[in-house]
């Protein structure tokens, strides 16, 4: 996965200092299914968005459910896959659609 220098640095704190976060969006997706490209993150450069909340999901639901996987030399909790449809159903969006029909 090719992830840019910020993200990969800003994932590595997180991991070291015990901060609990999820990935979603485009970057979730290409962990449970074939790559897409997305709006949201694209290397470089990288927008790194930190959300609190998002329809679709609650993070105390989300958490225990979480896939831990390695990216590179990072381990990053990334949304599990249930999850990740529900917020994409919730989202409503068009190009979500096909993400949300697993």
């Amino acid at each position: 996965m090719d992830l840019s220098p910020d993200l990969i640095d800003l994932l590595t704190e997180f991991e070291k200092s015990g901060v609990e976060s999820l990935v979603i969006g485009g970057w979730a997706v290409s962990t449970h299914a074939k790559p897409r490209y997305t709006k949201d993150l694209d290397p470089p450069p990288a927008r790194i968005d930190v959300l609190r909340s998002i329809p679709g999901a609650l993070f105390e639901e989300a958490w225990p459910r979480r896939c831990r996987v390695a990216w590179g030399s990072v381990n990053v909790n990334v949304i599990d896959l249930d999850d990740h449809i529900a917020t994409k159903r919730a989202a409503g969006r068009p190009q979500d659609l096909p993400i949300s029909c697993f």
